[in-house]
């Protein structure tokens, strides 16, 4: 409070604070209208919520405070969330740690050259120091712009977010808690869906585009779904399917109302390798798997994972090329399955704002769920089920009607 940072009337947030103490801390100075959020409410100093879905208005606080975002599973959703509660002139005060340890962040890779920044866009440093007094913690102090801007879509707006908003009242709820028996559970729920078109007229709309990222076959969903059961309003679409096994490319030739793209949904163009040898029936085969950087592999240290059992791809900005193919004139269908390093491509879309541009989400998120005849989890994916959770509330929180996919 004494560099003017804080005062004792503004509204105070500390982020992930499991007992509240540093909202203690802040109410013994004077700040009485400070207010911590956990995963586990801590009454009367901390109520319950998530992180990368802050249960609060937009421009609510005055300051916030965390020492989680190094271990934050979906930085670029936390980061956002702080913009949209945090008040124009707001500050932000972040707690690192300097050595990565159990973190995904640390304090030296984010200190050197601002890089920070490039998740909190629209802020600007005040101050870093070291705190000797949190483990030698290295303290960020961020000012949100005095200019409150919305976002943006190339040299468009997302001018009708709140009406997005309103019509999440009407969708199905999200399951909060991890199925016993996802397979079963997932798939019933796709019965409960609240499709868009049940909802509103898109003939207004100037084209109808679907999407549908990691395809398969055309009939894994574009074939025995959309174009048999999801309501068009007698809308023809332009289909995209981007699809990074080129295998099955003949299959998409004889379908001459979808355009294939046999490349990856990535976060940048760069070479990617595609491949799983683990899940190899056949000697030699490549295997069906996940998406990985091409230098990630090269450079994992693995002998028994060479290069040479993947098959490389092409992989693409999606985010960008997405803002390029379709305009907020448009209405906008996408699926898309996600795993490993994929996860960040939803994020991505947040970040750069082009997750404005899709009117409906149908999004499968792989986690390491219990195998159907153990209660033992799969090792092929690390992420967890709230993880995913997270995910899906962020993506509503932003006004995308986002559908549980099996």
């Amino acid at each position: 409070m004494n560099e003017g940072l804080l005062k004792a009337g503004d509204r105070a947030l500390c982020i992930s604070t499991k007992l509240g103490q540093e909202v203690l801390a802040l109410k013994e100075v004077g700040v009485d209208k400070a207010i911590g959020i956990d995963r586990l409410s801590s009454p009367p100093l901390v109520i319950e919520g998530d992180m990368h879905n802050l249960p609060f208005d937009d421009n609510s606080f005055d300051f916030e405070f965390s020492s989680a975002f190094g271990t934050a599973s979906f930085p670029t959703i936390f980061a956002s969330e702080v913009r949209r509660t945090l008040k124009p002139g707001g500050i932000l005060v972040l707690h690192l740690a300097q050595e990565p340890q159990t973190a995904n962040y640390a304090a030296d890779e984010l200190g050197k050259g601002y890089p920070i920044l490039k998740y909190f866009k629209g802020f600007e440093v005040v101050h870093m120091r070291t705190v000797t007094a949190f483990s030698f913690d290295r303290e960020i102090v961020l000012r949100k712009s005095g200019v409150q801007g919305n976002r943006e879509v190339g040299k468009g707006k997302c001018t009708s977010l709140e009406s997005k908003r309103k019509i999440l009242r009407y969708a199905e709820p999200l399951i909060m808690e991890e199925p016993l028996k996802p397979w079963i559970t997932l798939r019933r729920n796709v019965e409960k869906f609240k499709y868009l078109p049940n909802l509103i007229d898109i003939s207004k709309f100037q084209n109808h585009v679907y999407i549908d990222v990691g395809a398969r076959s055309y009939r894994s969903s574009i074939g025995n779904w959309f174009m048999k059961k999801y309501p068009k309003q007698n809308q023809k679409f332009t289909i995209y399917a981007v699809e990074a096994d080129k295998s099955f490319a003949p299959d998409y030739s004889k379908r001459k109302n979808v355009r294939f793209l046999p490349f990856a949904a990535w976060l940048k163009n760069e070479s990617l390798v595609f491949g799983d040898a683990e899940n190899r029936t056949v000697e030699g085969e490549i295997g069906m798997g996940r998406i990985q950087s091409r230098s990630a592999v090269e450079n994992s240290g693995n002998n028994m994972l060479s290069s040479r059992e993947f098959q490389t791809v092409q992989g693409f900005d999606f985010a960008e090329w997405l803002s390029k193919v379709v305009s907020l004139d448009d209405f906008v269908v996408l699926k898309i399955d996600i795993e490993g390093t994929e996860f960040d491509i939803l994020p991505r879309l947040l970040e750069t704002g082009a997750i404005c541009l899709v009117d409906e989400l149908f999004l499968e998120c792989h986690y390491n769920r219990r195998q159907r005849t153990s209660t033992v989890r799969t090792s092929k994916f690390s992420r967890t089920y709230d993880e995913c959770f997270s995910l899906f509330q962020a993506l509503r929180n932003s006004g995308v009607l986002v559908h549980q996919w099996y």
